[in-house]
Protein backbone atom coordinates (compact mmCIF):
# COMPACT_ATOMS: atom_id res chain seq x y z
CA UNK A 1 0.00 0.00 0.00
CA UNK A 2 1.63 3.37 -0.88
CA UNK A 3 1.53 6.05 1.08
CA UNK A 4 0.71 9.54 -1.45
CA UNK A 5 -1.08 11.56 0.26
CA UNK A 6 -1.63 15.08 1.54
CA UNK A 7 0.33 17.03 -1.10
CA UNK A 8 1.70 20.61 -0.77
CA UNK A 9 1.28 23.63 -2.92
CA UNK A 10 3.43 26.39 -3.02
CA UNK A 11 2.09 29.43 -3.26
CA UNK A 12 2.11 30.48 -6.50
CA UNK A 13 0.97 27.04 -7.18
CA UNK A 14 3.93 26.27 -9.50
CA UNK A 15 5.37 23.65 -7.34
CA UNK A 16 3.47 20.41 -5.89
CA UNK A 17 5.54 18.27 -3.19
CA UNK A 18 4.69 15.25 -1.46
CA UNK A 19 5.80 12.14 0.47
CA UNK A 20 5.49 8.42 -0.74
CA UNK A 21 6.13 5.50 1.54
CA UNK A 22 5.78 2.04 1.08
CA UNK A 23 6.20 -0.81 3.07
CA UNK A 24 9.52 -2.00 4.77
CA UNK A 25 11.66 -0.07 6.28
CA UNK A 26 10.85 3.19 6.42
CA UNK A 27 14.46 4.72 5.30
CA UNK A 28 14.68 2.66 2.23
CA UNK A 29 11.14 2.54 1.13
CA UNK A 30 10.27 6.22 1.41
CA UNK A 31 10.51 9.80 -1.24
CA UNK A 32 10.31 12.74 -1.62
CA UNK A 33 8.32 13.96 -5.13
CA UNK A 34 8.62 17.27 -6.49
CA UNK A 35 6.40 18.61 -9.57
CA UNK A 36 6.98 22.03 -11.43
CA UNK A 37 3.46 22.37 -12.53
CA UNK A 38 5.19 24.84 -15.25
CA UNK A 39 7.74 23.32 -16.72
CA UNK A 40 6.30 19.70 -16.10
CA UNK A 41 10.14 18.80 -14.65
CA UNK A 42 9.66 15.78 -11.76
CA UNK A 43 12.62 14.51 -9.15
CA UNK A 44 12.27 12.60 -6.04
CA UNK A 45 14.81 12.17 -3.52
CA UNK A 46 15.29 9.76 -0.38
CA UNK A 47 13.59 11.15 2.63
CA UNK A 48 15.60 12.35 5.41
CA UNK A 49 15.00 9.81 8.42
CA UNK A 50 13.23 11.88 10.67
CA UNK A 51 10.35 12.22 7.60
CA UNK A 52 10.96 8.41 6.85
CA UNK A 53 9.52 7.43 10.41
CA UNK A 54 7.31 9.96 10.96
CA UNK A 55 3.39 8.89 10.91
CA UNK A 56 0.89 9.50 8.18
CA UNK A 57 -0.84 12.11 10.17
CA UNK A 58 2.45 14.62 9.08
CA UNK A 59 1.41 17.22 7.11
CA UNK A 60 3.84 19.39 4.49
CA UNK A 61 3.25 22.72 3.84
CA UNK A 62 6.16 25.03 1.66
CA UNK A 63 8.03 28.19 2.62
CA UNK A 64 6.94 31.28 1.13
CA UNK A 65 9.13 31.57 -1.71
CA UNK A 66 8.97 27.97 -2.46
CA UNK A 67 12.48 26.80 -1.71
CA UNK A 68 11.71 24.34 0.76
CA UNK A 69 8.91 22.06 1.97
CA UNK A 70 8.25 21.61 5.78
CA UNK A 71 6.42 18.14 6.92
CA UNK A 72 4.94 19.13 10.67
CA UNK A 73 4.94 15.80 12.79
CA UNK A 74 1.92 15.76 15.13
CA UNK A 75 2.60 15.84 19.01
CA UNK A 76 4.14 12.78 20.32
CA UNK A 77 3.81 13.00 24.22
CA UNK A 78 7.10 11.14 24.16
CA UNK A 79 8.78 13.46 22.70
CA UNK A 80 7.21 17.03 23.61
CA UNK A 81 6.33 19.68 20.61
CA UNK A 82 5.93 18.44 17.13
CA UNK A 83 8.74 19.01 14.96
CA UNK A 84 9.03 20.01 11.66
CA UNK A 85 11.17 18.44 8.85
CA UNK A 86 12.73 20.58 6.01
CA UNK A 87 13.65 19.65 2.53
CA UNK A 88 14.84 21.92 0.06
CA UNK A 89 13.28 22.27 -3.75
CA UNK A 90 15.61 21.05 -6.36
CA UNK A 91 13.61 22.59 -8.87
CA UNK A 92 13.87 26.10 -7.24
CA UNK A 93 17.78 25.73 -7.83
CA UNK A 94 17.53 25.31 -11.84
CA UNK A 95 15.18 29.13 -11.42
CA UNK A 96 16.61 32.36 -12.42
CA UNK A 97 13.60 34.25 -12.58
CA UNK A 98 12.92 34.10 -8.47
CA UNK A 99 12.83 37.25 -6.76
CA UNK A 100 12.98 37.30 -3.08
Amino acid sequence: MLDNHHPAISADGRYLAYREARPGAAEERCQVHFLDRDTGRFQRQPCPTPLATAPEEARPAFSAYGAEVEWYRPVVVEEGLGAAVRVGNPLLEARSDMSP
